[in-house]
C-alpha cells in the first residue's frame, strides 16, 4: 500500500479522539511504526508520547482493525528457541524493508529482556530518587545499545548512593581534608572520590566485604566508559557485567543501611 493512501485512510477513520486506538493511529502517522516494533516497546511510545498506560495485554484487540484495514503488518520472528516475537509496522512498510531492521530489534530485544530479569532484583521502594533515576537511565543506555553511557550511568548510580549514605550516617558531607606527607601541612578540604567512599561503605558495613570487588568493576568500568583511554574498549558482555553489579551494590547500601 502506498504511504500516501494509508495517511489519508487512518485520517478518516473513526476513531474516538484520545482513545488508546487514536493514540496509535498518530504514531503511525507520526512515522514511529516506520521501523518494526514489538507490543512492548508500542506500550511504552503510547506513555511516552500521550502519559498514558496501556497493559501490554489489551494491545491485540487495540491494533485489530488497523490489521483489518491493512494499516499495520506484523510478523513473527524467533528470537530464542521456540520463543516467538510479533513485530508491528505501518501498511506502507514492505517485507523486504521491514527485514532490513529485523535483526536489530531481535538484538534489542533479547538486551531488553535482559535487563528486566536485572531489573527483578531491584528494591525501588528502599531507593531515594535520584538513584532509581540513574538506574533508569543507565537500563536506556543499554538498550539501545549505548555502551559507553550505560556504565557511566552504573559508576553514577553506585557514587550517588554511596554519596547518599554517607550524609546519612555521618551527617555531614564526603570531604577529606589531606596533609602534606613531609611537613604535614593541610592542603584543604576536597570531596572524596568513588574509592574512598567505596572503601568506607565497606568498612562500615553496608556493602558486604565479598562484594567489594564489584565496587572496583564499576569504578573501572566507567571510568573506561567516560575515557578515551581505548576505543571500543566497552561491549555488551562489559556492560552487562556493569549493569548487574551495580544493581547488587546499590540493593546491598539501602537494604542493610
Amino acid at each position: 500500500m502506498k504511504k500516501r493512501n494509508v495517511a489519508k485512510a487512518l485520517q478518516h477513520m473513526k476513531l474516538r479522539e484520545g482513545s488508546d486506538r487514536d493514540y496509535i493511529r498518530t504514531l503511525i502517522l507520526d512515522g514511529e511504526l516506520n521501523i518494526p516494533i514489538t507490543s512492548n516497546q508500542l506500550c511504552e511510545r503510547i506513555n511516552e508520547r500521550f502519559s498514558r498506560t496501556v497493559p501490554l495485554t489489551s494491545i491485540p484487540a487495540l491494533v485489530r482493525p488497523f490489521f483489518r484495514k491493512g494499516y499495520i503488518r506484523s510478523k513473527f520472528v524467533l528470537v530464542k528457541r521456540r520463543k516467538k516475537i510479533r513485530l508491528l509496522y505501518a501498511g506502507w512498510v514492505s517485507d523486504l524493508e521491514a527485514e532490513k531492521f529485523i535483526a536489530d530489534v531481535i538484538g534489542k530485544h533479547i538486551i531488553d529482556v535482559t535487563i528486566r530479569e536485572t531489573l527483578k532484583l531491584v528494591h525501588w521502594s528502599a531507593l531515594p530518587p535520584v538513584v532509581r533515576k540513574n538506574i533508569e537511565l543507565a537500563q536506556k543506555c543499554f538498550v539501545n545499545r549505548l555502551w559507553e553511557p550505560a556504565v557511566v550511568m552504573c559508576r553514577r548510580s553506585y557514587e550517588t548512593a554511596l554519596v547518599l549514605k554517607y550524609k546519612e550516617i555521618e551527617k555531614k558531607n564526603p570531604e577529606k581534608e589531606p596533609s602534606c606527607p613531609k611537613c604535614s601541612y593541610k592542603l584543604g578540604r576536597r570531596p572524596m572520590n568513588i574509592t574512598e567512599l567505596h572503601e568506607w561503605a565497606v568498612k562500615n558495613q553496608f556493602v558486604r566485604e565479598k562484594l567489594t570487588g564489584m565496587g572496583i568493576v564499576i569504578k573501572d568500568i566507567g571510568a573506561g566508559g567516560a575515557h578515551p583511554i581505548e576505543y571500543g574498549v566497552v561491549d555488551k558482555s562489559i556492560a552487562e557485567v556493569a549493569f548487574k553489579c551495580t544493581v547488587i551494590l546499590v540493593n546491598d547500601i539501602f537494604r542493610r543501611g
